[in-house]
């Protein structure tokens, strides 16, 4: 497996991905968006020509915000999610020497959240209703790198 950068050339195919996965995905415009920022982080793993997962997240000095990591359905279970937050962290180790990372996950998505668990993460706090589709809440995320 390897893990490549992505760029705005991929913008397609991450959207279809988030599409597939995600209740509330972000779209074209807001993925180009992020890629025009100088701090954005998109690594992704390809199989069979395209993007089967993907991490983007903010690389900032002294800070990691990872915004969005998705697996395709028919590639999960084969630690891909493992080897890009692997990659991303080392990526942000390389670039900024280190610091600390932040995520908000669905406090419902259990398997992100044991995900997060297993690299390190611990929960620092609630955002209360953050999700627009079911006012589910967020939790916060940290983790010391």
């Amino acid at each position: 497996m390897r893990v490549v950068d992505l760029d705005y050339a991929r913008v397609g195919e991450i959207v279809g991905l988030e599409r597939e996965i995600f209740a509330l995905p972000w779209g074209v415009r807001e993925y180009t968006a992020f890629f025009c920022q100088e701090a954005a982080l998109g690594l992704g793993v390809l199989k069979k020509g395209g993007v089967a997962a993907f991490v983007t997240g903010f690389n900032l000095p002294g800070e990691l915000e990872i915004l969005n990591l998705a697996v395709k359905k028919e590639f999960r279970r084969r630690k891909l999610a493992s080897s890009l937050l692997e990659a991303l962290f080392a990526r942000f180790r390389e670039t900024r020497g280190g610091g600390t990372a932040f995520l908000d996950v669905r406090e419902s998505n259990r398997p992100a959240i044991t995900l997060y668990s297993n690299f390190g993460f611990e929960k620092v706090g609630v955002r209360k209703n953050y999700y627009l589709d079911t006012n589910e809440d967020a939790w916060i995320m940290r983790l010391d790198l």
